[in-house]
């Protein structure tokens, strides 16, 4: 999830949620400073000529849309999107993740959204799993993209109020098991790190950051026998945590916040996909505890992802989760 958790209540998490803007974490000593471009300008149109092309680099750079058009209003990976548009280039390897960071300036009033179009340029490509709009004005926005094809892909900055705005961007290619924790990363070659650079979370730990988004850094959840435990914070609309579970075949899950409850959390299962719901998500209601339940599951690994509907909560909410899985 973007914003602070216990365990990360940092001077810079501090700084940032005063801010109003989110707080992934990770090592800023480590970023690349050499040889790196503040500013990058957007190109206009998505066939035009103009188009920079971007290689990753774990830095944001400066970007501005206030003088571009709004070319792209209504897509389904977004929503509508009114504000201005603006493009750069990226070549990607299938299945190899790209994360991209849209950075809110300070003082400004912009609720950015960025997305993903092939080289077609078509609003119709852009489905589930090649954009993403979940936070509010003045929030961040935090994507990782996994390419289903080699090729090079357009990607978008837009807002999804009317004009432009000053932001910056940051993309990058981390590469896991390099021994660097770049942005997206929640480890790199340390203990209790998987080879996806995800945490693996010893059983009844609290979160480690970041896990906002399932297939990309879901905390793996370690079982005491059927049951996993785990604890952590919710800090608001724009926060979110995933976790990782591994699923024999024809098994079943069963998710319950244990304590949190009657905090407008809720719960959701979400497939190996990392996008696709597993069905309905189950809410708080009247100070219940939300549980969750599918059976007879094809062997994979799934998620459970915690939300709410709070729009802030900058000291967060605590919660305990519990996860069972039986085999058949």
């Amino acid at each position: 999830m973007p914003l602070c958790n216990a365990l990360i209540r940092t001077s810079l998490c501090a700084v940032a949620v005063a801010l109003g803007a989110s707080c992934n974490v990770f090592d800023e000593s480590k970023i690349p400073t050499e040889d790196a471009t503040t500013t990058l300008s957007l190109g206009e149109d998505c066939l035009g000529s103009d188009i920079p092309t971007f290689e990753s680099l774990n830095e944001f750079r400066d970007i501005d849309t206030s003088e571009l058009r709004n070319d792209h209003s209504s897509l389904s990976c977004v929503g509508r999107a009114d504000g201005n548009d603006g493009f750069f280039k990226v070549a990607m390897t299938a299945g190899k993740k790209w994360h991209f960071h849209v950075k809110v300036t300070q003082g400004t009033e912009a609720d950015p959204a960025v997305y993903v179009l092939d080289s077609g340029c078509q609003d119709s490509v852009c489905q589930r799993g090649w954009g993403l709009n979940e936070c509010v004005v003045g929030q961040d926005e935090h994507f990782s993209f996994f390419p289903p094809r080699d090729g090079t892909y357009l990607v978008a900055v837009d807002t999804i109020t009317d004009g432009g705005e000053p932001m910056q961007i940051l993309a990058v290619e981390p590469e896991c098991g390099n021994g660097n924790k770049e942005h997206s990363e929640t480890c790199d070659s340390t203990e209790g790190c998987d080879e996806n650079c995800r945490q693996v979370l010893p059983a009844g730990e609290v979160e480690v950051e970041p896990n906002d988004e399932p297939r990309a850094n879901a905390n793996v959840l370690t079982f005491d026998g059927d049951t996993a435990r785990a604890r952590g914070q919710i800090g608001g609309k724009c926060d979110f945590d995933s976790f990782a579970v591994t699923v024999p075949a024809d098994g079943t899950i069963n998710a319950t916040l244990t304590s949190g409850c009657g905090l407008d959390l809720s719960l959701q299962l979400v497939r190996p996909d990392g996008l696709t719901p597993l069905g309905d998500a189950v809410a708080t209601s009247a100070g219940d505890c939300p549980t969750i339940s599918r059976a007879n599951l094809a062997a994979d690994t799934y998620f459970v992802r915690l939300t709410t509907q709070r729009e802030d909560e900058p000291m967060g909410v605590d919660y305990e989760l519990e996860v069972q899985v039986t085999a058949p």
